[in-house]
């Protein structure tokens, strides 16, 4: 009787940590990935790797801390690729009737968004992360190199290359920040993930490792450092490209913790979202234009339109997936113009 009660409990508390254990799994798996193997050793900053670490760790000590005190196992559901992969592994590898594997679903329709989103920390939580830290290091360094100067010994392009620094960790910060945070409090809960193929390719396409393939295609040519030198024509293309950048950092902000690509977290349309549908586009696109005016020539106009078609046809299909979105129809019907305010 005693073996029997036993081994009831001790069932009862594996079935109460089933998730938690298949979370830990998952998530030490995804960290040797992210620690060890050869494309993320070489991608990822080292102390992004630490980061990385220290966050998983963290993570699964909250996950099993909140299942025994509270026995919620509602975690961010890293156990459904567990769950997927034991699922492959029945259909395709244990011995089936016909009828069994035609009628088992390895993935249940109820679960396809949390799926999908866990596919998109998964990509973009090592991204966002390395981006933060290496846009840290970049103003550090600026820091390092600037301390020692009055302000007034600083001139414009220390300036500019301050500013612009400081926008795009503050950008990568908040992307960050929305991948790792999922909170009904913050408002950014994910009410659907992009489930066009189509989608996912042409937004992947835009971010390590994927873009080197799309560079490879459409060589990169936007590059900033060209008009590092005193020209008047510089200093205003400069001050552009800050302002121009100053509004992709706007459109940043007014997200807030909704920044994610490929999922609907709610509409919002304070700051520039007030004017257009997609400003953060628009005004990095410009931005780029901005940089290759200098060296403008048949090559670099071809690379450049393709380019921003690349960014047009992501906007696109964005709005085809937040249009499913009655919310979203609202300020479609609201705000006319996708890029440009009175133009397009």
């Amino acid at each position: 009787m005693s073996n029997s009660l036993a081994f009831i409990i001790k069932s009862a508390t594996l079935e109460k940590y089933k998730n938690t254990i298949n979370e830990l799994i998952v998530v030490v798996f995804l960290l040797g990935i992210y620690n060890f193997s050869p494309y993320y050793s070489n991608f990822l900053d080292e102390k992004s790797k630490t980061i990385l670490s220290i966050i998983g760790i963290s993570y699964l000590i909250f996950c099993w801390l909140k299942t025994f005190f509270t026995g919620n196992e509602n975690h961010l559901k890293f156990y459904l690729l567990y769950e997927i992969g034991s699922n492959i592994f029945k259909k395709y590898f244990r011995k089936k009737s016909v009828s069994e594997i035609v009628n088992q679903k390895i993935i249940p329709d109820s679960k396809k968004n949390d799926l999908l989103f866990l596919f998109v920390k998964i990509f973009y939580i090592p991204v966002m992360l390395n981006f933060t830290v290496v846009n840290f290091d970049v103003l550090l360094r600026h820091y390092n190199n600037y301390s020692n100067y009055n302000l007034s010994d600083l001139n414009f392009f220390n300036w500019y290359g301050i500013i612009i620094s400081l926008f795009f960790f503050i950008d990568t910060s908040y992307f960050l920040f929305g991948y790792l945070i999922e909170s009904k409090k913050l408002g950014s809960k994910v009410r659907s993930v992009d489930k066009s193929i189509f989608s996912w390719i042409i937004t992947l396409a835009c971010y390590p490792p994927f873009n080197d393939v799309t560079s490879k295609v459409f060589p990169w040519v936007a590059n900033e450092n060209i008009l590092l030198t005193s020209t008047l024509t510089n200093y205003f293309l400069l001050i552009a490209i800050i302002i121009l950048f100053g509004i992709y950092l706007s459109a940043t902000i007014s997200l807030g913790s909704k920044c994610s690509n490929l999922t609907n977290r709610g509409t919002v349309s304070r700051g520039p979202y007030k004017y257009v549908r997609h400003p953060a586009y628009a005004s990095k696109i410009l931005a780029w234009w901005m940089m290759t005016l200098p060296v403008m020539n048949l090559f670099v106009f071809f690379n450049m339109s393709m380019w921003t078609l690349i960014y047009i046809v992501r906007a696109i299909k964005e709005e085809d997936h937040l249009l499913q979105d009655a919310e979203y129809q609202s300020y479609f019907q609201k705000t006319s113009f996708r890029f440009i305010p009175k133009v397009i």
